[in-house]
């Protein structure tokens, strides 16, 4: 793997991908790979598998508005993560996650009111999530400081070291145990 290009601060793309990444293991949607290597557009990207049980372009039934909530909630960490670690809003590197967030809650939603309401909401419950796995989303943007590049298997075991899981035999899931600090109407995922 590549190493840290020189002069380049990886500290907030690193902690936004991270937060991104913990979050989706969290919410039971499965982060593929997360990198901060960047192109003209992004400073990093998180890549997730989507969803082969959800239709929404068909029906939005309760299990697809639930998964809906999480794709929302999986915008909003990486802006909130780096909002946590440096005290302030990046309102350009926020643009764009906040753009398919709305973008998602106006598609589940029947009006702009309830569609910004569903927002506010998922923006608070996110920001709760960051707060409750801060030490997870910093270990994890280490990692992809050091690494530039993490797949899937690489942000589990990362994440299970974290909270202290070290099994190796496939006992500890991270995303239940971690899910269970969250709680609330998502249930188990």
């Amino acid at each position: 793997m590549a190493g840290p290009v020189r002069g380049r601060d990886l500290s907030k793309p690193a902690h936004h991908e991270a937060g991104h990444a913990v979050v989706a293991q969290i919410l039971g949607i499965e982060p593929q790979s997360a990198s901060v290597t960047g192109d003209e557009t992004t400073q990093g990207r998180v890549l997730a598998a989507a969803a082969r049980w959800t239709r929404p372009e068909i029906v939005i039934d309760g299990r697809t508005e639930m998964r809906l909530h999480r794709e929302i909630m999986v915008c909003f960490a990486g802006v909130l993560a780096e909002r946590r670690l440096v005290g302030r809003l990046n309102r350009i590197r926020a643009s764009k996650d906040y753009e398919v967030a709305a973008a998602i809650a106006m598609y589940a939603t029947t009006t702009t009111e309830e569609a910004n309401a569903l927002l506010a909401w998922l923006q608070t419950r996110t920001d709760n999530l960051v707060d409750r796995n801060w030490r997870i989303i910093e270990v994890v943007a280490a990692a992809l400081t050091r690494t530039m590049t993490l797949d899937h298997a690489q942000i589990v075991t990362i994440m299970q070291s974290a909270v202290g899981c070290h099994a190796t035999d496939g006992t500890c899931n991270v995303a239940p145990t971690l899910f269970s600090q969250f709680g609330g109407p998502f249930g188990t995922v």
